[in-house]
């Protein structure tokens, strides 16, 4: 074992030693960005202004944990109608 900062005990385990972990670990940061991506270029061509605020919002929410992601998608995806479609605001009409 090794001395912690303050004199402690802590385990290590580095992630090369465990690929799984380390397969776990880039999902929980890759899904939230690619979801937070998805809901900023959705939010985007629906014309909301404040994309970049719903987007971040979904990233940090999956941060959490899947559920609050799922919640922050949820709740995206019930408001998002008030923004009108996307296909509308690129053609202009």
């Amino acid at each position: 074992m090794e001395r912690g900062p303050v004199g402690g005990d802590m385990l290590v385990v580095p992630l090369q030693a465990n690929p799984e972990l380390l397969a776990l670990a880039v999902a929980y940061l890759v899904i939230p960005v690619l979801v937070g991506y998805w809901v900023y270029r959705d939010a985007s061509d629906r014309g909301t202004g404040k994309a970049t605020n719903w987007a971040l919002a979904t990233f940090l929410f999956g941060l959490m944990s899947p559920l609050p992601l799922a919640v922050g998608v949820a709740l995206y995806l019930s408001v998002r109608g008030e923004f009108g479609s996307a296909a509308t605001t690129e053609s202009g009409k």
